[in-house]
């Protein structure tokens, strides 16, 4: 009893220190196991991790495989959540001396963006543009948040399995993922969709128009305007006037055909612009919100483009394509309901 007691006292100590947005923490130990139990008052789903140390050891996570219940990349906030630790890799030793730490995390990291008028288009220090990056013109935007990270394969599937999305990945008639094709790195495996191993972490794709828009909006957002798009790209407030997301060498920013090796990558492996943001340059080509058309002479204020098209704007190049399509300037554009092996999103907020 005294042994037990002791675990707890070191764990309730740690568990408070590191709390972030959890509460009335609790802990017992079953046999080999230990149990949590907590709330999260966060007031969207996060990411919750499990942390240990023993003694003087740094501290370490622990893997996924080894918890039951309520962590994980997705946990929605509420009362009486519940994990379980199968504690049989310790000895008897190290789990009166292990202290637990809880730590959250968002389920998407947002950047603050602070709005800010900006010209928009072929710029000076942008090389060779296309017709239709052409006039320049102003464009004033509010404030918004944009994800740091492009949305990644473990991030969708939770949205497919949340939303209970047919097999196929489609919403009824809408296909939101392309799921069969061979470059889609999601799979539906035991009733459930899940992510590739070893590709949770890389940027979602063969996802079209329409289902990353869904996406968004069952995370609280939208998909970015172009505008919003561009002028995050740029830096912001904090632009430097480089020809890519963050540098004028596309190497350090971007995944691209000459250096991607025929395959996505891990999102945030390259540098970071100067909002923190990653992966503006390359990697995958982005699903913006606009239809795509031509620019405006004047000056627009927090633009939408167009109500109608035929096809909406992708922005960023990607690891198939040429380093130049990775200029911060570059559009491209793509029927909504077409999805491609070098296509994928990332979220806005606007709060």
């Amino acid at each position: 009893m005294r042994k037990l007691l002791l675990l707890i006292l070191s764990i309730i100590l740690s568990a408070i220190a590191g709390a972030q947005q959890t509460s009335n923490l609790q802990y017992s130990l079953q046999k080999d196991e230990l149990v949590i139990t907590y709330d999260l008052t966060a007031p969207r789903a996060m990411r919750v991790e499990v942390y240990y140390r023993l003694a003087a050891d740094s501290l370490l996570q622990v893997p996924e495989d080894q918890l039951q219940g309520d962590a994980g990349i997705y946990i929605p906030p509420g009362s009486d959540k519940q994990i379980r630790w199968s504690m049989e890799n310790l000895d008897s030793l190290e789990r009166r001396q292990a202290s637990i730490q809880l730590e959250t995390k968002p389920f998407i990291d947002m950047v603050q963006v602070q709005g800010g008028t900006f010209r928009m288009g072929c710029t000076r220090e942008q090389n060779k543009c296309g017709g239709d990056e052409k006039p320049v013109h102003p464009v004033v935007l509010g404030d918004y948040a944009l994800s740091r990270y492009e949305v990644t394969n473990a991030q969708y599937a939770v949205f497919l399995n949340e939303n209970n999305i047919d097999r196929d990945g489609r919403d009824r008639r809408t296909a939101l993922i392309h799921i069969d094709n061979k470059f889609c790195r999601i799979q539906y495996r035991d009733g459930k969709f899940v992510a590739v191993e070893g590709r949770k972490d890389h940027p979602v794709v063969e996802v079209t128009w329409n289902g990353a828009q869904a996406f968004c909006q069952w995370a609280g957002g939208s998909l970015p305007t172009e505008a919003e798009w561009e002028y995050a790209a740029r830096g912001g407030q904090k632009a430097r006037s480089t020809l890519y997301s963050g540098s004028n060498h596309v190497d350090s920013v971007a995944w691209y055909d000459r250096n991607a090796k025929g395959s996505t990558h891990p999102v945030g492996t390259k540098k970071p612009n100067e909002l923190g943001i990653y992966d503006m340059s390359g990697n995958v080509w982005e699903w913006c919100f606009d239809w795509y058309s031509d620019y405006p002479d004047a000056t627009r204020r927090n633009p939408e483009g167009p109500r109608k098209g035929e096809n909406v704007v992708v922005r960023g190049g990607s690891w198939l394509y040429y380093g130049s399509f990775c200029r911060v300037a570059n559009r491209g554009s793509s029927a909504p309901s077409y999805a491609f092996n070098n296509y994928g999103f990332r979220l806005v907020r606007r709060e």
